[in-house]
C-alpha cells in the first residue's frame, strides 16, 4: 500500500508561551491498544490477513498511526511461520526501515528538548546520527532556531532511503501477493478440512495455525513422494 511518511519534524519556530516539549513514548503509548486489534500471527483471524496481503485492505487490523508498521511486522512472521523464500530479504528490509524510523524518533524528540534547554549529551546525540548539530549552551532566538532547523534539513536525507525499503518491501509482498489468490486460500483450507476431519473456516483459524497446519500438510506429502519413489526403485 502507498507509503506515508510520518514523525517528520517540523521547522524549528520560537516555543509558544507555557510549551512543553514532546516526552519521547514507548511503543505502547504512540498507538492506543484500543486502536490495534491485532498484532501478530498468533491472535490475527486468516480471513482478515487474506484481506490485508490481497486487497492491501488494513482496516481489520486496527486504526491508529501505526497501522501499516503493525501490518509489516505481521507479514514478516507470516513469511517466517510459512517458511517462504523472501523471508529474509523481507527481514533485512524492516530492519532497515525500523532503524530509520527509531532514529527519525530520537532525533525528534532531541530536537524537542534543545528548544527548551541545552543538553551536550542531547547534542551528541544528534551528532552520532551525523546531523551536523551545532547547538552550544549559549545559542538562544534566532540563532538557535536556525541551528535546529540545520539539524531537520538533515534529517530529511533520511526519508527517501527509508521510502526506498518500504517501496521495497511492497514490491516483495506484491509479488507474494501474486504467487496467491482467494483460490488458493479456499484450496488449502479445503486439505485442512480433509486432513482435521472437520470444516475449517478462515474467519475461525489464525494466521498461524493455518502456517502450521499447511506446512505439515506438505510435509507429509512430500514424505509420501519420496516412500512412493523409493518402491518404484
Amino acid at each position: 500500500m502507498p507509503f506515508k511518511i510520518k514523525n517528520l519534524m517540523r521547522f524549528v519556530g520560537h516555543p509558544k508561551k507555557d510549551y512543553i516539549p514532546e516526552q519521547p513514548q514507548t511503543p505502547s503509548k504512540q498507538v492506543p491498544q484500543s486502536g490495534i486489534l491485532y498484532r501478530d500471527c498468533f491472535k490475527l483471524p486468516l480471513d482478515i490477513f487474506i484481506d490485508c496481503l490481497l486487497d492491501g485492505d488494513l482496516s481489520g487490523i486496527g486504526t491508529g498511526p501505526d497501522v501499516d508498521e503493525v501490518w509489516d511486522k505481521i507479514y514478516l512472521q507470516h513469511l517466517e511461520q510459512s517458511q517462504a523464500v523472501g523471508y529474509n530479504e523481507a527481514f533485512e528490509l524492516m530492519k532497515e526501515i525500523n532503524d530509520y524510523r527509531a532514529k527519525i524518533t530520537i532525533a525528534n524528540n532531541c530536537i524537542s528538548h534543545l528548544q527548551m534547554q541545552y543538553d551536550a549529551d542531547i547534542v551528541g546525540v544528534l551528532n552520532l546520527f551525523a546531523l551536523g548539530c551545532r547547538v552550544g549552551p549559549d545559542d538562544a532566538g534566532d540563532e538557535l532556531i536556525k541551528k535546529l532547523n540545520g539539524v531537520v534539513a538533515r534529517m530529511k536525507k533520511w526519508f527517501p532511503m527509508m521510502k526506498k525499503a518500504q517501496s521495497d518491501l511492497d514490491t516483495l509482498r506484491k509479488k507474494d501477493g501474486a504467487k496467491v489468490d482467494r483460490k488458493y486460500f479456499d484450496e488449502a483450507l479445503e486439505a485442512i478440512s480433509n486432513e482435521k476431519g472437520y470444516n475449517v473456516e478462515a474467519s475461525k483459524i489464525t494466521v498461524s495455525r493455518f502456517n502450521t497446519a499447511v506446512n505439515k500438510i506438505t510435509e507429509k506429502a512430500l514424505k509420501q513422494q519420496v516412500n512412493a519413489n523409493t518402491k518404484n526403485r
